[in-house]
């Protein structure tokens, strides 16, 4: 039988997608409308998703090897605990993208089958159902006040000062993506403070300042990125070379049209690894994957409302403005930064692909530079992975197979061509370093938004990450002295 966790997991990053697909707008034109927009918003479901899944489990396995996340529902174990991990996850994929109802009640069909043909009697698949119903209910109740800022459309509050963030030249008509995101309560609140008494998190706890985000201070590190970006990430650039292009465009997921965000991938990424580990013989059992998937996506949530509130606090422009816009002379207010290199009003950046979308060159995210969201939860997840490998797995660390949906054999690129399948062998390193290069090398981020090479300033998402990693793993969902290890096996591999 397919694992529980694995099996709702699967359906949650395929929600997620579905999400993006394109549909006929008022003027017959294709249009997405997400439910659950923006990396924000879905880093957030998925948080909910496997948290409700991982609780259910937890409260009512018999053998109680799971520590409870902390939801007001009384514990009510028996044989049916399978069952209330689909319970839980089925409720929140219907509540959190309702449109997608019928295809969430498909699965849950199907796997209500599963159970029923592996010997799980009808009661205890319809009992662990409503009870899986009754711990997404309190997870609900327990985000409830999350509603106004989740709800809050893009605005246009931009200052247009020199070294702000401002509208992409090429999408005159951006946005601003959840400027109060960071607002939001944390889910894992012993992260914020041990006792968790408070409840926000403060983003100077995790990361530095960037270099030249005040008027008149452009210092080295500042400078180096400026050159790095302009030489590496321009859409002609002739630095770059075809793996990087290829790196670039791999770790994409901006928001495409049938592929999402980036906490999909991230996913992907863990299911690829649980996979290598089964493949090498460590099995990880129910519990360990819903604690994994459980921490992993609590993680990326949490590091999404860090990001954001450190994106809107230092506002920080994007390559393809700051380039434009460096020199005196250039800019609303003339160029109050002083001059780091030659800029070049006309430079355009290779640009997050517009995956499915034919025609769409050179864009930029609609947010804020500094710190890289692709980097916040990229390493978060990566170094949560890494440190549950450590304590659950003996240390065991394979290289996983990476398949990322931009290079499917499917998809099509900005230019009208079927890009091709392409697979990634990576370490766990290895992933951290390119989904944090590939941001540089598409232009759309400088290198500190992603990290600090000298490792002498807590510089962007990566010192993000692996600070709020640390946090979380320490002191959230802790593992019990009792828990059951990773079995050792040859012939199972989990579904992938």
């Amino acid at each position: 039988m397919t694992d529980p966790a694995l099996f709702w997991n699967d359906v949650a990053i395929e929600v997620a997608r579905r999400d993006f697909d394109p549909f006929p707008g008022p003027n017959g034109s294709p249009m997405i409308m997400p439910e659950q927009g923006g990396p924000t918003r879905t880093s957030r479901a998925l948080a909910m998703v496997h948290l409700a899944m991982y609780e259910a489990f937890a409260l009512s396995d018999p053998p109680d090897r799971l520590t409870p996340y902390g939801l007001a529902v009384p514990p009510d174990r028996g044989a049916w605990a399978a069952a209330a991990i689909g319970g839980a996850a089925a409720r929140a994929l219907r509540d959190l993208y309702p449109r997608q109802a019928v295809f969430v009640s498909d699965q849950f069909a199907a796997f209500a089958a599963m159970l029923l043909g592996s010997g799980m009697a009808p009661g205890d698949v319809g009992r662990g159902q409503q009870f899986g119903e009754r711990v997404f209910a309190a997870m609900a109740a327990l985000r409830q006040g999350d509603a106004p800022i989740v709800s809050q459309p893009d605005d246009k509050n931009f200052t247009f000062l020199d070294g702000r963030h401002q509208p992409d030249p090429y999408a005159s008509d951006q946005g601003r993506l959840n400027p109060l995101w960071g607002q939001l309560p944390a889910f894992c609140r012993k992260a914020v403070r041990q006792d968790g008494t408070v409840a926000v998190y403060d983003h100077h706890e995790y990361l530095d300042a960037p270099p030249g985000h005040t008027p008149g201070n452009v210092d080295q590190g500042y400078r180096d990125s400026f050159n790095e970006v302009k030489q590496f990430g321009g859409a002609d650039s002739a630095a770059r070379s075809v793996d990087q292009r290829i790196i670039a465009t791999f770790w994409a997921y901006d928001g495409a049209w049938r592929i999402g965000t980036p906490p999909r991938l991230y996913n992907q990424c863990a299911r690829a690894m649980i996979a290598a580990l089964a493949e090498a013989g460590t099995t990880l059992t129910t519990p360990q994957v819903l604690r994994l998937l459980a921490l992993i996506n609590m993680g990326m949530a949490d590091a999404g409302i860090i990001a954001w509130q450190a994106k809107y606090d230092y506002d920080l422009w994007r390559p393809v403005v700051g380039i434009r816009q460096q020199d005196d002379g250039l800019g609303y207010d003339g160029g109050a930064l002083a001059a780091v290199t030659d800029s070049d009003p006309f430079w355009k950046p290779l640009g997050m692909p517009r995956t499915n979308q034919v025609g769409m060159f050179n864009r930029t995210p609609n947010f804020p530079a500094y710190p890289s969201g692709h980097a916040s939860f990229g390493t978060t997840c990566f170094e949560i992975l890494r440190r549950f490998l450590n304590e659950e797995a003996g240390g065991n660390k394979p290289s996983f197979v990476v398949k990322s949906e931009e290079f499917d054999g499917k998809n099509v690129d900005p230019d009208g061509s079927v890009r091709p399948v392409h697979h990634r062998t990576l370490t766990l390193a290895e992933a951290i370093r390119e989904n944090i290069e590939s941001r540089v090398y598409l232009g759309v981020h400088w290198r500190f938004d992603g990290e600090d090479r000298t490792r002498t300033h807590g510089w962007g998402g990566d010192a993000l990450g692996r600070k709020l990693a640390r946090r979380i793993f320490k002191r959230c969902l802790t593992r019990k002295a009792t828990a059951t290890a990773a079995k050792t096996a040859t012939t199972s591999t989990p579904s992938s």
